[in-house]
């Protein structure tokens, strides 16, 4: 297997008012270069639960969950609009 030093992940943090298949257009890319790709519906958002976001406040919450829920290495942050303020 990989060791985890070796590993790089993606995090993809769609803008407000979107969702994770935002991702898509980079997905093929990213992919090329190495990266496994998680992205994320953050609260109030997509498939996600809640009824509004809070334009990166919580949604930070959220993207640190999905880090240290999975085994990601090295970690990249890609965030759009909303998401780079996550």
């Amino acid at each position: 297997g990989v060791e985890d030093t070796e590993r790089k992940t993606l995090v993809y943090v769609h803008a407000n008012a979107g969702c994770r298949l935002e991702a898509l257009s980079v997905l093929g890319p990213c992919l090329q270069m190495g990266f496994q790709v998680i992205a994320l519906d953050c609260a109030g958002s997509g498939l996600s639960g809640g009824e509004h976001t809070t334009l990166g406040w919580r949604e930070r919450d959220d993207v640190r969950a999905v880090i240290d829920a999975e085994d990601c290495g090295q970690v990249t942050l890609w965030g759009r609009s909303m998401g780079a303020a996550t």
